[in-house]
């Protein structure tokens, strides 16, 4: 199947297991989850567990919604002809690990998990996490939404749109099921934690972004699997244009130009 599109609350199981099992089974199916009911623990269910492309509210907008499916479709297409292989992580790796929070106890917990395998950086606003960005490559962020929390969401949709390759990871103590939805929808966001964060889940969703971010690199076509369309409204924002300002300079800069992990 190209293309699975789930409704959350069915007989047997949900929409979420559902999707768990279909990406076990088929992996480079491209998955959408439909629910009628804002269920936060199933919106991180859906990421954490299927991985799902897109998040649709009912009641749906039809144009909305044969668009969604047409863009997945066009990328299982895409992907159809891919060859992957499993990706083991490496002892060291040069690519990093970014934590933006207005504390450091994250990046302390970060940099104590896997500060042996490759480079953790802090940044605690968004002028330390563009010139961190620039100074290191980055293959995953770690980011705190409730600190700064429009500049943070901005830059993960921008991040997103200009470099798909990196992961992101989102940490939030809110209960905002329409902020989770956003940021899958519109920042391809790869793992969510709720705070207090488990460290060990912390330490196994940073290790497997790694991996995808190493898979990226040997099968680029995958990274078709996080493309999200512009935001205009957030590209001509003053934040906007002040964060492509700062990705501009990352443009090609590690991804794609023959560095090895």
């Amino acid at each position: 199947m190209h293309v699975i599109i789930s409704d959350q609350r069915m007989p047997i199981m949900p929409g979420v297991e559902l999707l768990r099992r279909a990406r076990e089974i088929s992996p480079a199916s491209v998955r959408i989850l439909l629910t009628g009911y804002s269920d936060l623990a199933s919106i991180v269910g859906s990421i954490n567990d299927g991985e799902v492309y897109r998040f649709i509210s009912k009641p749906w907008n039809n144009r909305d919604l044969q668009q969604t499916v047409a863009e997945a479709v066009t990328i299982a297409l895409e992907l159809a002809d891919a060859k992957t292989a499993a990706v083991d992580l490496p002892q060291k790796m040069s690519a990093g690990a970014l934590v933006i929070d207005n504390n450091q106890e994250i990046f302390r917990f970060t940099k104590e998990l896997i500060g042996s395998r490759c480079p953790v950086c802090y940044a605690g606003d968004l002028d330390g996490a563009l010139s961190a960005m620039q100074a290191q490559e980055i293959a995953v962020v770690i980011a705190d939404v409730e600190a700064a929390r429009e500049d943070t969401t901005a830059m993960l949709k921008l991040l997103k749109q200009e470099n798909p390759q990196i992961l992101t990871i989102v940490l939030t103590a809110a209960s905002d099921s329409e902020l989770v939805i956003q940021l899958i929808n519109e920042a391809q966001i790869f793992r969510f934690l709720n705070k207090p964060v488990n460290v060990k889940l912390l330490k196994q969703h940073v290790e497997a972004a790694l991996a995808r971010y190493l898979a990226f690199q040997q099968t680029p076509q995958l990274v078709q699997q996080h493309r999200v369309q512009e935001s205009r409204e957030v590209r001509d924002s003053s934040v906007g244009q002040k964060i492509l300002a700062g990705l501009k300079v990352l443009r090609g800069r590690w991804f794609g130009a023959g560095k090895k992990p």
